[in-house]
């Protein structure tokens, strides 16, 4: 034992006989040290919990948000303008079912764009218990004023505009994934690439493996258009193939059967499925189209000129219609006037 130690521990020796030892003030500091120890073990005991209860709740979020998954029946979520509209299903087997808005969505989300978690089951329901042929189609009819959402059999999702209809299998066979268009949708396609995904819209086809695209075939239109925003898609008609990159826009005239292929920003054909009209060099006549739809109403021209007027901007989808019109008449040198669903337009001399 060194010098420096001995001095030390008879220094430690002396001073315990100098001071008498306090046994009370002794028991205290140990009671104060044990509470101490004590609400650290709690403290640290309720942090543990509280991490694995953040690590279970996160891994079931990061689960359903980023791992795909099947689904043998598909499921539906409507939104409407109004309640009293009704998207119309025609199951394969003859029953139909009626979707009113607020069937299973409160009166506060309607007037937004409703989360894929908040689907309807309905249809799923229907199916429980009855054998179905995988090649057996249901129609879906979207009225005016209505969007839909709806998740098929392989788990693609497929957004569907107003005024269209849509015929899917009531599941996807193993080598048949196939779907028929009349109007406008948005489809996002899960991959698959021994099966192509085929969209038919009277004679045009669109095949995919997986993609992102929107597809407008409505019968009065002049013009057919198909955007791709995401991957590839090849669309067939009887004369013709085009192959379509991601930003690329086909459109083919009606009439004289011209087609044309060109760079777009796919947000202007897109935006309907974010609850948005998206303007940016549209002719008024084209904007009254998708008003007509989504409004349900019928817009007639005092002035022929107006109908090639050209807009830009963003108009949400779900606020009413005069608040609409307010904004157009605010942009531009034109004015309306409303009678129950007819819209008049005119010039502001």
């Amino acid at each position: 034992m060194s010098e420096k130690i001995r001095y030390l521990v008879r220094r430690a020796f002396n001073s315990m006989k100098e001071e008498p030892y306090d046994v009370d003030m002794a028991w205290k500091r140990v009671k104060r040290q044990h509470v101490r120890n004590k609400e650290k073990k709690l403290f640290y005991s309720f942090f543990k919990y509280v991490a694995c209860f953040v690590f279970i709740i996160g891994s079931i979020y990061m689960t359903w948000k980023y791992i795909p998954f099947r689904n043998t029946s598909s499921h539906l979520q409507v939104q409407c303008l109004d309640s009293t509209r009704k998207i119309k299903l025609l199951l394969a087997n003859g029953e139909q079912l009626l979707f009113e808005s607020n069937q299973k969505i409160s009166t506060e989300e309607l007037n937004r764009r409703i989360s894929p978690d908040s689907t309807i089951k309905q249809l799923g329901k229907q199916f429980e218990g009855k054998e179905q042929d995988s090649l057996q189609y249901n129609k879906l009819y979207v009225p005016k004023g209505a969007d839909f959402y709806l998740k098929l059999s392989d788990g693609s999702v497929v957004n569907i505009n107003s005024e269209s209809t849509l015929h899917f299998p009531v599941e996807f066979s193993s080598e048949n994934r196939e779907v028929y268009l009349e109007g406008e949708a948005f489809f996002d396609v899960v991959r698959e690439d021994k099966f192509p995904f085929k969209v038919h819209t009277g004679d045009k086809t669109i095949t995919v493996l997986g993609t992102k695209f929107n597809v407008s075939a409505y019968r009065d239109d002049q013009e057919w258009m198909a955007t791709l925003v995401q991957g590839k898609i090849s669309v067939t008609a009887r004369d013709f193939q085009q192959v379509l990159l991601p930003s690329q826009q086909l459109c083919i005239n009606k009439e004289t059967g011209e087609t044309t292929v060109k760079e777009v920003e796919t947000e202007l054909y897109t935006s309907w499925v974010d609850g948005k009209f998206y303007f940016k060099g549209y002719r008024f006549e084209d904007i009254a189209k998708k008003m007509e739809r989504w409004y349900d109403v019928v817009v007639v021209y005092q002035n022929e000129e107006i109908k090639d007027m050209k807009f830009r901007g963003v108009i949400d989808k779900h606020v009413p219609l005069k608040q609409t019109l307010m904004y157009l008449e605010k942009t531009t040198d034109i004015k309306f006037e409303i009678n129950d669903k007819v819209i008049i337009v005119s010039k502001i001399n």
